[in-house]
């Protein structure tokens, strides 16, 4: 995904505890403000919730991080789509 980071700690912190994750996917932000750009442009940016990833049900938080990253792309246009496995 173009201009996707996830930090780590948030996954050890869920895993740890219990709690669910919440992906959020940002559409139309890109158009917004463009990379490079220090001006905003006129537009629309929509914010996309997706349901709740229970993180019980993961021990690895690399798998945990992957299916949160799968889960934000799916929304994403397919052009916007990156393939890579976090670290």
């Amino acid at each position: 995904m173009a201009g996707c980071f996830l930090s780590r700690k948030p996954f050890h912190l869920a895993i740890e505890s219990g709690i669910p994750v919440i992906p959020v996917t940002m559409l139309g932000t890109y158009e917004c403000w463009p990379k490079g750009q220090l001006k905003l442009q006129p537009g629309t940016a929509t914010a996309v919730l997706h349901p709740p990833i229970d993180s019980r049900t993961y021990t690895d938080r690399a798998a945990l991080m992957t299916a949160v990253r799968d889960t934000i792309a799916s929304a994403l246009p397919e052009a916007r789509r990156l393939t890579s496995q976090p670290k």
